[in-house]
Parts: structure tokens; sequence; C-alpha cells
């Protein structure tokens, strides 16, 4: 059938990269099964244009709208399986904005279908239980959520092989636990083993790639290595500007990483400028997220040292400090900024 095979095609676009034309065909595919009266087809395909406009292209109010037709689609015709596709796909913008609570309801929900849907071994498994991990790793539950995608990479695993780019997803995620877990030598063994799988299944210039070394540059900045940590932003920057658009998710999170490691240098006035332009997009996406009240405490540190504003400069890092409330190492370090900052 047409509108499946148009879909599919999107589909496959959107896994190797090229968002343009994987959203022209995934709209091309629903208007086909559309007119097909394919509602089956219709909502998985819809599903796939939240993950993609939602997740990919950081169009979150577009996405929530198509996840909504969509539920209404599927629900229509009681496909649970690809309900729970959607209900994961919605979680994941959900989290990308912040919004946790509906993120993990989301997930949750979608856990349960697929519990009754597919065997324990099947691969929509593993993701959800990366996503689940996701939830952990917020709350600050490093040691479950690394168990967790310890579970997720062994259902990959036997159900993909070692090298699909799922795989480094999870290796991804497992290594910010690590490192939260202050285990280093484990979390770069697994986002180094990432980065290969994702540079040979989707080649060096894939958004993927450059996401990566941005991990790695933030891993870097944590271990008190901002040369390193400069390095791979530059890398990552030069991969993610060209296939991202500016005032993508991602690319704020990296203008946050490279500053981090110029403010840790001591270039004070390129640091403070790429902090307020990662603020400023994070602003336009209405995102929340404990990144981006540590980059508001960052600017502000960037604002006392180059003498700008220092009032502004410790109003700043009192907003990071309510926003971080709960995050005991970050408020400490915070509280011990502001009281020598005076």
């Amino acid at each position: 059938m047409e509108a499946a095979i148009v879909g599919h095609i999107g589909e496959l676009q959107w896994r190797t990269g090229d968002l343009e034309s994987a959203v022209s065909n995934l709209y091309e595919g629903v208007a086909a099964a559309e007119l097909a009266n394919a509602n089956d087809i219709r909502g998985g395909t819809l599903s796939t244009l939240v993950a993609v406009i939602g997740f990919e292209q950081a169009r979150y109010g577009e996405a929530l709208e198509i996840a909504h037709i969509a539920e209404l689609a599927l629900r229509g015709i009681d496909d649970q399986g690809r309900l729970a596709n959607l209900m994961s796909n919605r979680g994941s913008i959900y989290f990308a904005k912040g919004e946790y609570d509906k993120a993990t309801e989301d997930y949750k929900a979608a856990h349960a279908i697929m519990q009754l849907e597919y065997p324990a071994n099947d691969a929509r498994m593993g993701q959800i239980l990366n996503n689940l991990a996701l939830m952990r790793e917020q709350g600050g539950e490093h040691q479950k959520a690394a168990e967790r995608y310890s579970e997720a990479l062994e259902i990959y695993e036997n159900a993909l092989g070692a090298s699909h780019p799922q795989i480094a997803l999870s290796l991804a995620n497992r290594a910010t636990s690590l490192m939260n877990l202050e285990k280093v030598d484990e979390a770069l063994l697994d986002i180094e083993r990432a980065l290969a799988i994702r540079i040979e299944a989707l080649g060096p210039e894939h958004a993927s790639v450059g996401e990566t070394h941005r991990i790695i540059a933030q891993f870097a900045n944590a271990a008190g290595q901002p040369e390193r940590a400069l390095e791979s932003g530059r890398l990552a920057e030069s991969i993610l500007t060209k296939v991202l658009d500016a005032k993508h998710p991602e690319i704020a999170s990296l203008q946050a990483t490279n500053a981090r490691s110029l403010l840790e240098l001591g270039q004070h006035v390129e640091a403070l400028a790429m902090y307020r332009s990662a603020l400023e997009i994070w602003g336009e996406l209405d995102a929340s997220s404990p990144l981006i009240s540590m980059t508001r405490f960052h600017m502000a540190r960037a604002m006392w040292d180059v003498g700008e504003e220092r009032g502004a400069a410790i109003a700043m890092a009192k907003q990071a400090l309510v926003e971080m409330e709960g995050e005991a190492e970050s408020v400490e370090r915070i509280e011990t900024w502001l009281r020598s900052h005076r």
C-alpha cells in the first residue's frame, strides 16, 4: 500500500538524519492513509511524526497537537501497540520540555501496555526501559537508572545486535549515570563505545555523533579537564551546526558545554556570549531542566568575572539556587559561591 511505503521511507530518512525529507514523506504518508481509510497506518505514521517534529526538531507545540490527533485515531481502532509507541514518543517531548511528571505518566502508561502486547525480550521493551531509566536519572536515582539502562542494553543486544544505534543511545545514557556515581572509567568506556557505534552505523557527520562528542566534552568538564572538553566540544560544534537548526535545544546544550570550558579556561567574555545564546534558545522553547538552571549559575559567574552587572549576576545565581532545590550538591555549590560574592 502506498501509504505504508511512503511512511516507511520517511521513517528511514529520519533514522539516517534527513529530517526535512522525513517530515515531508511522513505527512504524505498520513494523507495517503486517510485517502485509503487505513487508520492503523495513519495512526502509526502520525506517531512517528510526533518523534521527528517534537524530539528531533524541537517543534513541541506542533508535535503535541499531532499526538492528540494520533491518540484519538489509535484509540478509535484499539491499536494498543501503536498507542504505546505514541505515548513513549510524547513522553520524550515532555521530557525535553522539562515537564517530568507528564513524561513519567506517558512512559509508565506505555510500559504497562507493552508488557501486555510484547514479549519481555522485544526491542520495544528495551526502548521503554531506557525511557523509564531517564526518569530515574532525572530524579537523582543514579544507581537504579544505571541498572535500568543495563536491562535495556541486554534486550537491545539480543534483539538488534551489538552494533545497532539503539545500543549507543542506552550506552550514552548509562555513561551519564555512571559519571554521576563517580565511576569515571566505566562511564568513559560506555561513551567511547557509543561513539564508535554511531560513527560506524551513521557516519561521522550524523547529529548523534555530534551529540556524543558533546557528552564527552561535558564529562571532561566534570572531571576538571577543560582543554579536553573544549576539543570535544569544538568537534561537536563542527557537526551539529551543519545538521541542526540554530535554535535547536541540542545547540543550546552544546553552547552551554563549550561556555563552561571557556569559563574554566579564563575566557570569560566568549563564555558569557555563549551562555546568553543558550539561555535565549531555551527561553524561546519554554524549557526547564537542571542543566538550564546550572547554565544560569555559570553565566552569573561569568558576569561577575568580567565585572558586568554584578547585582544582576547575584540575582541570576539566586534564581538558579531556587530552581535547583532538592539537588543537594548543586545547591551547596551555588550557596558557597553566593557567600563569597557579595
